[in-house]
């Protein structure tokens, strides 16, 4: 729970920087304690994004001009990621909770924004409370295990494939997540140029990432209210979050670190 809480931190310090901001954060915070449906919540951003920083009254900054990788479309590593989701998906059609797996978590991976753990809240959600594969417990250690491998957040796609469906079920997962990366930087990446410093398109940003830090605290909300029982949790959560705030030790070393103490006070205690 304290890696997630220093995550909340780290993501409300770099996008929460005016009162707009702070006002999608905190509407996205209430309807998601209210109704968990965070596709919807997504799209509320969205249109808050769009008011509340008004892009029409913005000046026109002068067109930057597009490298010649950015204005040419890649066809031939498109087909071929094309072709290996296809293959994938096909492959998994003989066995539909595979097929689940892979729609579920390329539904995740197109709508990330920003680092890894704005997929949590996600990620959640369908998991936990709408397919209920994992329980709240399961998916939290899920996302600790995951702070020992490269790319942390993203890799607990393969934990949670695994538990439900095994191997095969973590390759669906894996796949499914990241297939809409490669797929979005291929189809995106001849028009970057000209978007990247779109009004429109930096106001939805805005409020989508403003948006990610309201429901990671209700996540971290969650979390603490099931996991944070009794002092020595308490405790720990505490000593690990201000570890990570204040000082540079990796996080591989909080998380080893806090497991082994926390098993020794069980068996002194």
């Amino acid at each position: 729970m304290a890696l997630i809480a220093n995550a909340v931190l780290d993501l409300g310090h770099s996008v929460i920087k005016d009162w707009q901001a702070a006002l999608v954060a905190a509407v996205s915070l209430v309807v998601a304690w209210f109704n968990q449906n965070i596709f919807l919540i997504i799209l509320l951003a969205v249109v808050l994004g769009i008011i509340l920083f008004m892009p029409w009254k913005e000046k026109l900054h002068k067109e930057t001009g597009m490298s010649r990788s950015e204005g040419s479309f890649h066809w031939r590593e498109t087909a071929i990621v094309l072709a290996v989701a296809a293959a994938i998906a096909a492959l998994s059609a003989f066995r539909p909770l595979l097929l689940n797996l892979e729609g579920v978590f390329f539904r995740i991976g197109f709508l990330v924004f920003g680092n890894g753990f704005t997929m949590i809240p996600l990620i959640q959600q369908e998991v936990v409370n709408v397919h209920h594969w994992l329980n709240l417990t399961q998916f939290t250690a899920g996302i600790a295990l995951g702070q020992i491998t490269p790319g942390p957040i993203v890799i607990t796609a393969t934990f949670v494939g695994y538990k439900v469906a095994g191997f095969q079920g973590a390759l669906a997962a894996t796949a499914g997540i990241f297939a809409p990366c490669f797929i979005l930087v291929m189809l995106v990446m001849p028009v970057y140029g000209k978007v990247r410093e779109n009004r429109w398109v930096k106001a939805v940003f805005r409020g989508v990432l403003a948006s990610f830090a309201g429901l990671m605290t209700v996540v971290v909300v969650g979390m603490g209210r099931h996991s944070l029982t009794d002092p020595v949790t308490v405790t720990l959560a505490a000593a690990a979050l201000a570890t990570l705030r204040f000082t540079k030790l990796d996080v591989l070393w909080v998380v080893l670190g806090g497991t082994v103490i926390y098993f020794l006070l069980e068996k002194i205690l």
